[in-house]
């Protein structure tokens, strides 16, 4: 390089644009590109800003630095980047950022972005796309200073001979650019490409036209005639100068900047190709153009919604092409779980029914069933194909992904089915009294609830209705068969017959009778036993006034009177240790069978 020492110590200041978004995440740059010349010093500002709060939380910057590649998927902070080691310095202050290379290289051409990271949950910004360097030697690119726009025009003294170009910075024109022949490029006007160079006229007939590297024949004007194909490259010569390749773009292709994407986050699409002139690009989602028109989309906290295939297509003079389909797959936990039963009709027992749990969810939900709180399998349907009333209870389903889970509420299972078997219990056991009460009860399983009514044999019309029946005033025609039915609007079933009868009464006089012979025994036995008593002690005392006058002696103990004494007394003492019941009921009703049970009297329904 034939300026080295005049351009050491040139320094090229790019400041971007101040601007104030006090509510936005943004980073501004002034220029998108910048031309720069090898071993010069080059600084790099710009302005971001921040929302200041996020729902009542200060927003603090933690981190700010400027990147060219990514390394483990992560910016790598150019102080930390071993190829610029000990060339580059920040100067940061309040939502300002200045990046200063020094000894710039040719390797130094990359596109530079800046980065900051905040407090804020997913408050990290990147601005893109960036700034985009371009490093080279100082010389003759193009006879248009409008060719490298960044350049400050009045840096350059720029001079052109008949056959060669050269250029210098303004005031060190001794040290100047080596020369070089004029450029020559094809340009497109219109539905024609062009050789052109500013250095000799158009009309020139000394061109060369290539096709894909070969020379066309007969084609040696400065413009070319024949059809251009979009997929073909075109270049010209004049005087051996060959111009550079031009070409439609090819390779369009849309990288992502994450591979799991969820909702909430943000995620930056960038199209790439390869084309000359350098292309410009649409953006499109679900085949639908979108506003973007810059190299790189960048979607901001991605919803649900933008769960699309988004493609980008590359357009230049020459002609486009569009890059293959991507899909933005958003990812979030389970929400609105909920259950159906199919069919939605009333359950009738020994149809067939299905559950369905159903969740929004990315990626889709493993499900887990639960009846009454109870966990029941782990599916996202069930499946009855005869259900049964056991079946019956509350249903609930838990939605889980790898992001969180949900549950549903709970939905009641109601199998309906006809009334089972009625059966009839009586609440005296036995034979009935006559004007007593007795309640006939009727119970059966039945979904909706059974109404009931109560039936005579060989009677065509109902006694009465209602599980309970009374008869409160026990007649002998009330004695017969009855049955109750069971009825609801699934079906009706009667139980079995049931007899009730009356008593006949003549065990009634058999007991008065036995009570009449017991009160005779008890009272006239002890009478009758008290005058024999009496009789015999009146009849031994003469027997002893007797013997005492006749014998006048004392009378043996062992003597057949004094025996008969003896005994007398036993007999009275015997006698007088009989137990007379008070209690004559005691005796009469011992030998009647009660019910053990008795059962309540039901108020439902009675008949006098």
């Amino acid at each position: 390089m034939t300026l080295t020492a005049a351009a050491t110590g040139f320094v090229i200041f790019l400041l971007c644009l101040m601007g104030i978004h006090s509510q936005t995440w943004g980073v501004e740059y002034a220029s998108k590109r910048i031309c720069a010349f090898e071993g010069s010093t080059v600084e790099i500002s710009c302005t971001y800003t921040y929302p200041p709060r996020i729902s009542y939380k200060k927003t603090v910057v933690q981190r700010e630095f400027w990147f060219t590649k990514l390394k483990d998927n992560n910016p790598l902070d150019l102080t930390e980047d071993p190829d610029y080691a000990g060339r580059v310095t920040y100067r940061c202050s309040e939502k300002n950022c200045m990046l200063r290379i020094r000894g710039l290289k040719r390797s130094d051409f990359a596109e530079y972005k800046f980065r900051f990271e905040t407090n804020q949950p997913g408050g990290n910004f990147t601005g893109s796309p960036g700034v985009s360097l371009t490093v080279t030697d100082l010389q003759v690119l193009s006879q248009r200073k409008r060719d490298c726009p960044t350049y400050p025009c009045a840096l350059f003294e720029l001079t052109c001979h008949s056959n060669s170009v050269s250029c210098a910075l303004r005031g060190h024109e001794s040290f100047h650019s080596p020369a070089v022949c004029p450029r020559v490029q094809v340009i497109r006007s219109g539905q024609e490409l062009v050789c052109h160079s500013s250095c000799f006229p158009l009309h020139h007939l000394s061109f060369i036209w290539f096709m894909n590297g070969q020379e066309v024949q007969g084609e040696t004007s400065s413009y070319y005639r024949k059809p251009v194909s979009p997929e073909a490259s075109y270049s010209c010569s004049y005087q051996g100068h060959r111009s550079p390749e031009v070409y439609a773009p090819k390779s369009v292709s849309v990288s992502m900047s994450l591979t799991e994407i969820m909702e909430g986050s943000s995620v930056t699409l960038t199209c790439s190709c390869d084309a000359n002139p350098a292309a410009k690009f649409r953006w499109y989602k679900n085949n639908q153009p979108l506003l973007r028109k810059d190299q790189s989309l960048i979607l901001r906290s991605v919803q649900r919604s933008d769960s699309r295939k988004y493609h980008c297509v590359a357009e230049n003079k020459l002609g486009e092409a569009a890059s293959d389909y991507v899909f933005i797959n958003v990812e979030y936990p389970p929400e609105t779980s909920s259950v159906s039963v199919s069919p939605s009709a009333e359950v009738l027992e020994g149809s067939s029914v299905t559950l369905t749990c159903s969740s929004d969810a990315n990626p889709a939900a493993n499900y887990t069933w639960f009846k009454d709180n109870r966990p029941l399998r782990s599916e996202d349907k069930v499946h009855f194909s005869s259900i049964r009333s056991e079946h019956s209870g509350n249903y609930s389903c838990k939605s889980e992904n790898k992001h969180g889970q949900s549950s549903s509420t709970p939905l009641l299972l109601d199998v309906q089915y006809p009334p089972r078997i009625p059966s009839v219990s009586v609440s005296v056991f036995g034979k009935i009294s006559k004007g007593s009460s007795v309640t006939l009860t009727c119970s059966s399983d039945a979904n909706p609830a059974a109404n009931f009514s109560w039936y005579k044999k060989d009677e065509n019309s109902p006694k009465a209705s209602g599980p309970n029946w009374t008869i409160s005033d026990f007649r002998a025609e009330h004695s017969g068969f009855y049955y109750c039915e069971a009825e609801n609007r699934r079906g009706r079933l009667n139980s079995s017959l049931h007899l009730i009868e009356a008593e006949t009464g003549s065990w009634k006089s058999a007991a008065a009778g036995t009570t009449t012979f017991a009160v005779l025994l008890f009272v006239f036995i002890p009478a009758f036993l008290w005058i024999r008593k009496n009789r015999r002690v009146t009849e031994q005392q003469e027997k002893r006034a007797a013997n005492r006058s006749q014998l006048n002696t004392s009378p043996d103990i062992n003597s057949p009177s004094a025996e008969t004494e003896a005994a007398e007394e036993q007999l009275e003492l015997h006698y007088s240790s009989i137990y007379f019941s008070k209690n004559q009921e005691e005796c009469l009703y011992s030998n009647i069978r009660r019910n053990p049970k008795p059962r309540q009297r039901p108020e439902d329904n009675s008949v006098e």
